[in-house]
């Protein structure tokens, strides 16, 4: 009984984070602002810092965005790989010790 709850909960943590990656991967691109000159005054200083930071800050997020993913992904398909072949090995197991117990019944 705790197998199948241990296998149930494997497979739905397992769907559950590949989910989550496939969400991930799916974000949209963020925008960023864009360099201008004005002239040559404080202001286009002040623009041309803002625009370089939201650069770095959407390369930040495409990083960040494929590493979780990734993560999820890997993660997600380590439980479903943990959590699958623990029935069929329970039915295997099962099946050879009937077979085990018929031929001790008819020894006897």
């Amino acid at each position: 009984m705790i197998k199948n709850i241990k296998t149930i909960l494997l497979v739905a943590i397992g769907i559950i984070a590949i989910g989550l990656s496939i969400r991930c991967y799916s974000i949209k691109e963020c925008d960023s602002v864009e360099k201008t000159i004005y002239g040559g005054d404080a202001y286009t200083g002040i623009q041309n810092a803002a625009a370089t930071t939201s650069e770095n800050i959407k390369e930040l997020t495409e990083i960040v965005k494929f590493g979780f993913g990734s993560v999820l992904l890997i993660s997600g398909l380590t439980f479903l790989v943990i959590g699958i072949p623990t029935p069929i090995q329970k039915d295997n197991t099962d099946n050879s010790n009937l077979s085990y117990s018929k031929t001790d019944e008819h020894e006897e």
